[in-house]
């Protein structure tokens, strides 16, 4: 999991392997209703967040479910 942008309330993170992107994976932060999937490039956006840091958790079939903190600025 990469983190490419988190500030001014949006979080762009990027899923892969070693085989390449991960395409369709689940994207939600932990404990609210806020969730997504990665697009074909494997990347995934959130917006319209409030300062502060989130946990994010990931799944994948095949993967495990990483948690992380990310902090929006």
């Amino acid at each position: 999991v990469e983190t490419l942008e988190s500030s001014n309330g949006t979080v762009k993170v990027k899923l892969s392997s070693d085989f390449g992107p991960l395409v369709g994976a689940s994207v939600k932060i932990e404990g609210t209703k806020r969730a997504t999937a990665t697009n074909q490039e494997g990347i995934a956006t959130i917006s319209g967040l409030e300062k502060g840091t989130y946990k994010f958790a990931f799944s994948y079939v095949g993967f495990g479910q990483p948690v992380k903190e990310i902090t929006v600025k």
